[in-house]
């Protein structure tokens, strides 16, 4: 599992966050998940993703999302730095 950093604000209701994820065409995913599965780090929320694969020639990283964003993505080409990877989490 990794996890990466996001644009995390308030969700629709209580107890839900709604997160961007900038892709690196230029355009953000949204979707909305339950603060729950966020990861907190200090004050930041980090979003549990799934590490697929990494292009280093580009410095960017192909993740699975969690949930299926409102466009319909599952998996979005990101910065490679915005993607840690986080082999001491457990799964969902």
């Amino acid at each position: 599992m990794a996890l990466m950093h996001c644009d995390i604000s308030e969700g629709p209701r209580p107890g839900y966050k709604a997160v961007g994820v900038p892709s690196v065409e230029g355009h953000t995913e949204y979707l909305t998940i339950e603060e729950r599965f966020l990861v907190r780090r200090g004050d930041t929320y980090l979003l549990p993703v799934r590490l697929i694969g990494r292009d280093p020639r580009y410095k960017t990283a192909l993740v699975q999302l969690p949930v299926e964003a409102d466009s319909g993505a599952n998996r979005v080409w990101v910065s490679g730095a915005a993607v840690t990877d986080a082999p001491d989490e457990v799964p969902a």
